[in-house]
């Protein structure tokens, strides 16, 4: 997985420097919950050791109820990690990561890690509401490569 140790060292430099660093807002795709774990596990230490705050969902437990949770805490400053993006598209999903653009924008400290299926991050991506996503930083963890597409 030499590619996720290279975006692991971008991602820290970015923490480290704010806004608008291209691994603030990076869109990763996962095979298994093994490799979306090893991921969301590396991003949580460099984010906690960049004294950052943070927030994980799994888009499959997300209902509105929690929907609403995360919007209240999308307003504050912080990453936010959105993990088990899948087809059908969760539209909870693309609430959150749309109320959370703005505070990546507003926000040094604020970015967003998503993972998912392919299929999960293509829906995504191709969504309407998700043209800022054009600017993320794509990251492919399949079959142990950690490649960057």
């Amino acid at each position: 997985m030499d590619e996720l140790v290279e975006w692991s060292k971008d991602f820290e430099y970015d923490l480290r420097n704010g806004s608008g660093a291209p691994t603030l807002l990076t869109l990763a795709i996962a095979d298994n919950d093994a490799q979306a774990g090893l991921l969301v596990e590396t991003a949580l230490k460099l984010i906690e050791s960049a004294d950052g705050p943070v927030d994980e969902v799994s888009a499959r437990q997300l209902t509105p109820e929690t929907a609403a949770f995360q919007h209240v805490i999308s307003r504050l400053p912080g990453f936010l990690i959105v993990r088990d993006v899948e087809v059908p598209l969760n539209q909870l999903v693309v609430s959150m990561c749309a109320a959370h653009q703005h505070r990546i924008r507003e926000d040094s400290q604020a970015g967003l890690l998503v993972i998912g299926t392919p299929a999960g991050i293509a829906a995504l991506r191709s969504h309407p509401a998700m043209g800022f996503l054009s600017r993320a930083t794509p990251l492919d963890v399949r079959n142990g490569q950690g490649r960057p597409r």
